[in-house]
Parts: C-alpha cells; structure tokens; sequence
C-alpha cells in the first residue's frame, strides 16, 4: 500500500502532463477541494470532531451505541465550539473598539501641534561657586 502511494505521488510530481497523472490530479487533488469548499464552518467543524472521535478507536462507538449516537454528539460538539467561536469573537471586537479609536487619535495627533504652542528655552544652569579654577588635578605619589 505504501508503495502505491509513494508511485502515485512520484507520477504526480514528475510527469504532470501525462494522463494518468492529470486523472489523478483531478481524483485526488481537484475533486476534494472542491467538495471542502462547498462545506460551511460548523459542517467542517463537525468533520473534524468526528474525525477525532474515529480516531479514538472503537471504545467510542461502544460507548456511543451506534454511529449515529457518535455524528449526533460530533455535531453537538461542533455547534458548541461554534458558538463559543463567535462569542470570543464578539468580545475581542467589543473590547477592541475603544482601544483602535485611542491609537488613532493619539497617532494623528502625533505630527501636529497647535497653533499657540511656543517652545520655551531653559535657562542655563550655572554653577552655585565662586571658583574659576578648572577642575582639580590629581597629585600622584
């Protein structure tokens, strides 16, 4: 099996024009894109959770009692992580707004100042002592 797969992969890479490779480009490639594109978020979502649940092993659907029992709960957990999906969402964007709306006011009003703005010098500070020596030599022994 693994060496069917490895040829198949090894046609699709290296002879692209010929028509066994454009056949199963469009089987393998072409073909479940397409049907993933037409699959909505909490479909896919559902996908995957059953997925994961396939992936459990049987002991799921022993514990389930059929696989319906194990779609019903995908679903279930699907919709779940969908609603939580979009409150999270929803909260990010509620918090998010003043904060967007504080950076730019604050970055446009950055360049700009107003009209009556004056720069002011400082004075220059000077020295509180009467000494005009320079600074002090160290004496060596």
């Amino acid at each position: 099996m693994l060496v069917l797969c490895l040829a198949m992969i090894a046609l699709l890479r290296l002879a692209p024009g010929l028509v066994l490779s454009r056949t199963l480009h469009r089987l393998l490639v072409e073909e479940p894109v397409r049907q993933l594109a037409a699959l909505d978020r909490t479909r896919l979502l559902t996908l995957v959770v059953l997925g994961l649940l396939l992936c459990a092993g049987a002991e799921v659907f022993v514990l389930m009692g059929s696989a319906e029992m194990a779609f019903v709960l995908a679903t279930q957990i699907a919709l779940y992580l969908d609603a939580v999906a979009v409150s999270i969402v929803a909260a990010v964007a509620l918090r998010a707004r003043p904060l967007v709306q504080w950076l730019g006011a604050r970055l446009q009003s950055r360049g700009r100042r107003s009209p009556r703005h004056r720069r002011t010098r400082r004075p220059a500070v000077r020295s509180l002592a009467n000494d005009d020596d320079p600074a002090p030599l160290l004496l060596a022994a």
